[in-house]
């Protein structure tokens, strides 16, 4: 995924640079840097498990050690009008925190963060990425920006992985332990519901001696699948 992203300058405070081809954070007392970024999620199902959530930023300049603080924005801003007099406000709770030294790919592991977004816990307004120590030693890193055209893979991008829920079963008949006669007729019916649909429904019965038949069961209607059997 590609998104928005822009800094913010505590000694510029009313400059914009949405435009720019860099997201920098600094740490420098009285002229600390943060950078903003936003990614659009709304193709991922709101009920989708997030097992692994990877930002990614290439680094191109900068010297020194830097650690870097993830952390979650809970008001809205627009990447064409933030600025440091501006700027949305942000969760104290640190999401993820990496270590800048050399130019590189660096990645910040947000897996936690965005199953919040993904699941309406939270809004997904984006995440700061902030210096760990604002006032600390001068410390500079500069890094590809969502407006970088030379090499389009060097923007900053937000890989999830996720996989779906398991279908939900209700109303499932027979009930567990109920007792059947020999050449009995038996129906077997269950509510089966999926987010992305449901194509096909097996039942897996089991006999007292141990062996097992797999049952398809038919639409019936709406969400109902059905289907008998002869002991």
């Amino acid at each position: 995924l590609e998104g928005n992203d822009s800094q913010v300058v505590e000694n510029n405070p009313d400059t914009n640079y949405a435009s720019n081809r860099q997201i920098r954070v600094d740490q420098r007392n009285n002229r600390e840097r943060r950078a903003a970024l936003a990614f659009n999620l709304t193709g991922i199902p709101p009920d989708a498990l997030v097992s692994n959530a990877i930002l990614t930023l290439t680094k191109y300049n900068g010297a020194g050690t830097l650690s870097i603080d993830v952390v979650r924005i809970n008001s809205s801003w627009s990447e064409p009008t933030i600025t440091w007099n501006n700027q949305p406000t942000n969760d104290s709770f640190v999401f993820n925190t990496t270590l800048t030294s050399g130019n590189a790919d660096y990645e910040f592991n947000v897996t936690d963060l965005a199953q919040l977004w993904i699941n309406g816990t939270f809004q997904n307004l984006g995440m700061f990425l902030i210096p760990s120590d604002p006032g600390g030693s001068s410390v500079r890193h500069r890094f590809r920006s969502s407006d970088y055209g030379a090499n389009p893979q060097d923007r900053p991008s937000l890989n999830i992985t996720f996989f779906d829920p398991p279908p939900k079963v209700i109303d499932l008949i027979p009930a567990a332990n109920t007792t059947f006669n020999t050449s009995e007729i038996i129906e077997i019916g269950a509510n089966v519901t999926d987010l992305g649909g449901v194509d096909t429904v097996f039942a897996n019965v089991t006999f007292p001696n141990s062996s097992s038949f797999i049952i398809p069961l038919a639409l019936a209607v709406g969400d109902i699948y059905n289907a008998a059997f002869t002991i």
